[in-house]
């Protein structure tokens, strides 16, 4: 696999980032087939089910080696 995406929850906390790029950060550094990690997010607090539910926008962020 090259490219890795992530679908990070949009916490009031910073959890949902904290993770996802914790994780993008691991699998970048990793010797692994990762190239790229493509981190999504809805742009309003909440989750990616809510974006499935309610419709809204997604942002996103590239990492890469």
């Amino acid at each position: 696999m090259k490219t890795l995406y992530i679908f990070a929850d949009n916490d009031v906390n910073g959890a949902g980032f904290a993770a996802a790029f914790e994780c993008a950060h691991k699998n970048i550094m990793y010797k692994n087939d990762v190239e790229t990690v493509i981190i999504r997010w809805r742009e309003i607090h909440g989750d990616f089910n809510d974006i499935v539910q309610e419709g809204g926008k997604v942002l996103q962020m590239r990492v890469g080696k």
